[in-house]
C-alpha cells in the first residue's frame, strides 16, 4: 500500500481542517499520516510516496526550521502538493511562491500549482463555500495520485 504524508502548520483551525480533509481523501487508497509540522522529524520523510503540505503565512518559516532541525532531510523525487489558507485581502500569496521554491530546492516534485483557500479574516474561519472547495480539491488530488 502507498504511503501518504499530510503535513500542516496551523495557528488557527483553517489549515488543520484542510489537512484533515486531504488525509481523509487518501485513506481508501493509502496509509496516511497526518502531522503538524512542529512534530516532524527527518525520519518522517522516509518511505513516503506522496506529500501534501500546507498552512498559513507562517508555513515557510516553519518549513525552514524543520530543514534546519533535520539537515539531511530530502524530498528527492517525492510528488508533492501544497496548499495555503489566508485572508483574501492579504499578501500571503507571495509566501506561497517562496514556500514552493523551498520545497523544490529540497527535491520535491510539484504535481500541480499551490491551492489557496480563503478565510474570512486573518484568524479564520474559511469563507463560505471554501469547505466544499477543499473537499473537491482533496478528492481530485487523491484521484490524480491513485491514477498516476
Amino acid at each position: 500500500m502507498m504511503n501518504v504524508l499530510v503535513v500542516y502548520d496551523s495557528y488557527y483551525a483553517s489549515s488543520r481542517f484542510v489537512a484533515r480533509v486531504a488525509a481523509a481523501a487518501f485513506q481508501n487508497f493509502a496509509t496516511v499520516r497526518l502531522l503538524p509540522i512542529n512534530q516532524m522529524h527527518l525520519k518522517d520523510f522516509e518511505n513516503i510516496d506522496f506529500l501534501v503540505i500546507g498552512g498559513s503565512w507562517s508555513m515557510t518559516s516553519s518549513l525552514e526550521q524543520l530543514f534546519k532541525r533535520s539537515p539531511g532531510a530530502s524530498l528527492s523525487g517525492i510528488p508533492t502538493a501544497i496548499f495555503d489558507t489566508h485572508y483574501r485581502h492579504s499578501a500571503s500569496g507571495i509566501s506561497t511562491r517562496v514556500f514552493s521554491q523551498l520545497l523544490v530546492t529540497h527535491g520535491a516534485i510539484m504535481v500541480q500549482p499551490p491551492e489557496t483557500f480563503y478565510t474570512t479574516d486573518f484568524d479564520g474561519p474559511l469563507e463560505r463555500g471554501e469547505p466544499d472547495r477543499v473537499e473537491v480539491w482533496a478528492r481530485n488530488l487523491a484521484a490524480k495520485f491513485v491514477l498516476a
